[in-house]
């Protein structure tokens, strides 16, 4: 439904189900939201991801109107042995490529990550 790429990057957790997600939609100004289009899940995510100063006030209108048929969910938040195994997964396939490793970028900070998540937990809780 939000016709964006499905991912497995870690950073931002997951559906409880598939762990992963296919992106975000902003409803407003710090008001976004994280989907799984295969088991019509979301999970709110508190703090401005880029694009929302963009949007105009019938996109943000648009995208409410997607999320309702979706249920919302605590997000599955990975570890940081998930997290690390993700990297070295990629630094993996970037050496069977042919590719330099260091084509990997670098993983967030656990402080980095310990942040977001709480930002994301609060945001959750508030609602």
């Amino acid at each position: 439904m939000t016709g964006m790429i499905d991912t497995t990057h870690p950073y931002f957790g997951g559906c409880p189900i598939c762990h992963k997600h296919n992106g975000f939609l902003h409803i407003g100004r710090g008001d976004t939201w994280f989907v799984c289009d295969e088991h019509c899940t979301k999970y709110a995510c508190g703090g401005e991801l880029d694009g929302w100063r963009w949007m105009s006030e019938a996109e943000f209108e648009h995208n409410r109107k997607l999320l309702e048929a979706y249920t919302e969910v605590e997000p599955w938040v990975p570890t940081n042995e998930e997290i690390e195994g993700y990297w070295a997964d990629q630094q993996s396939k970037q050496q069977e490529d042919g590719r330099p490793s260091s084509a990997t970028p670098e993983s967030p900070t656990d402080a980095e990550l310990d942040a977001f998540l709480r930002a994301c937990a609060d945001r959750g809780k508030q609602e």
